[in-house]
């Protein structure tokens, strides 16, 4: 089944779209953007949007640190050039990064999206919702022809149990 037909599925693309595309950081373990995006952070829900990331690769991706650590998170698009300095708001050239000190170098992340880069992450996901719509009713051309077959065939056999009984 094609994950954008789950109930409730695109707002909760959505809502991770939007979330994450403004957040000071693109990345963060799980259960920390369940809480951010639900204001709980109970098992059901921490399992709903686990499956929400792990099944729409075409904007998120999930890694670990290390075996043992918890499952992280990230909007893909923000997740590559990174040389913004979220603390202080200092955006970096990539001729610069490499000078950086290491820990100065792994806490850099990438600029939150502008509007019109989340209005395009947006369109994209109403637009694979609407393919997969399209894609299920496609996929079912046979019903209409069924009905109109069997209302054709109710019709002769009304008619001729309509003359048989005269």
């Amino acid at each position: 089944m094609d994950p954008y037909l789950k109930p409730g599925r695109l707002a909760d693309v959505i809502a991770a779209l939007q979330v994450m595309a403004s957040a000071e950081r693109p990345e963060r373990e799980i259960a920390h953007w369940v809480l951010e995006l639900e204001r709980i952070s109970d098992s059901p829900t921490i399992a709903r949007w686990t499956s929400v990331f792990l099944e729409h690769r075409e904007f998120f991706v999930t890694y670990r640190l290390s075996p043992e650590a918890n499952l992280k998170a990230a909007l893909r698009w923000r997740y590559v050039f990174k040389t913004f300095d979220s603390k202080t708001g200092k955006e970096y050239t990539p001729a610069e990064v490499p000078a950086l000190p290491e820990e100065q170098r792994r806490s850099l992340t990438t600029r939150p999206l502008a509007g019109d880069q989340i209005q395009t992450l947006l369109n994209t996901a109403i637009g694979l919702h609407t393919r997969a719509i399209e894609e299920l009713t496609s996929r079912r051309w046979w019903v209409p022809l069924i009905t109109a077959a069997s209302g054709f065939g109710g019709a002769v056999v009304g008619a001729l149990l309509s003359a048989l009984l005269k």
